[in-house]
């Protein structure tokens, strides 16, 4: 890709970013890392956005697609985490990944870090 006049590289990041986000969205890739490497090659470019950029892109398309549907589903899916979080107490369990970033798709599960310790 040809960088046209007043195209920054803010703007490619952007670009990058928003088909990373089509691959993760549509399972076409399954990590930020390969879906971001596999959109630069597709652009013709080089430069890669932070995980933080594809997965607001990522926050976007599943709006533009799903709507209302998916606060629902952030709301189910967080009250679900919230059951599994009580069974696992003594683990002390940490909700990560998109139910507790609040940007869950179609596609998105429930993370949980359990830690235990060793005698």
């Amino acid at each position: 890709m040809i960088l046209k006049m007043g195209q920054s590289s803010s703007f490619l990041r952007r670009r990058v970013a928003r088909e990373a986000a089509l691959l993760l969205y549509t399972l076409q890739e399954r990590e930020f890392k390969q879906a971001k490497e596999r959109a630069a090659k597709a652009l013709g470019v080089r430069v890669l956005p932070t995980n933080l950029e594809v997965a607001e892109e990522l926050d976007s398309i599943a709006d533009e697609y799903e709507g209302d549907a998916r606060w629902e589903r952030l709301i189910r899916m967080r009250r679900e985490a919230l059951e599994i979080m009580e069974a696992l107490k003594d683990f002390s369990p940490r909700l990560i990944g998109s139910v507790w970033r609040g940007t869950v798709n179609r596609n998105s599960d429930i993370d949980i870090v359990v830690f235990s310790q060793s005698s």
